[in-house]
């Protein structure tokens, strides 16, 4: 499995072998038995230190919430000259309260899509976590970024873990 599990979070993500399979959690919940360790993870847990860059998408969000239980979107490297990684919020609910906004680090950006019909909302749940040269982490969640998604209620979280290539490695089809 990845390393998003619950005892996850010494570190950068290691990227997975070419056989691992992408990982499918449910968030850990106060409630949850002991046993349930395994099969569960925290939002914590899921962006780990060694941050580079972040884009996280949701519907709702608690901004004060998401940053006080994930350290790693303000986190400073060890060279106090490197500023915290840039992060961009995509918020669909309504965007961010202006209370919220004003008091965003600087390195934290928000936009708030505004759909052109009448159908629908921007409602994904979705991360794009760059670490430098280990890799991209990709997180894609049922949860909302807030306090009663991530610990009142089951969500599911599917994790993956995909490696920098190397220098003058091939592979892929292309694009770009």
């Amino acid at each position: 499995a990845a390393s998003a599990g619950a005892g996850a979070g010494a570190g950068p993500p290691r990227p997975p072998s070419p056989s691992q399979s992408p990982t499918f959690l449910l968030n850990a919940l106060p409630r949850d038995a002991p046993t349930a360790a395994r099969h569960t993870t925290r939002l914590s847990a899921l962006v780990p230190p060694g941050l580079t860059a972040a884009v996280l998408t949701t519907f709702t969000i608690d901004v004060a919430f998401l940053l006080a239980v994930v350290p790693a979107l303000t986190a400073r490297s060890a060279d106090a000259r490197v500023p915290p990684p840039p992060v961009l919020l995509v918020v669909g609910g309504g965007g961010v309260p202006p209370d919220a906004a004003a008091a965003l680090p600087p390195h934290v950006a928000v936009h708030a899509p505004r759909l052109r019909t009448p159908y629908g909302v921007h409602h994904a749940k979705v991360m794009v976590l760059w670490y430098g040269p280990a890799g991209v982490r990709v997180v894609v969640s049922t949860a909302n970024l807030t306090p009663a998604d991530w610990g009142g209620m089951a969500q599911g979280v599917y994790c993956r873990d995909f490696p920098s290539r190397p220098p003058g490695g091939g592979g892929g089809g292309g694009g770009g």
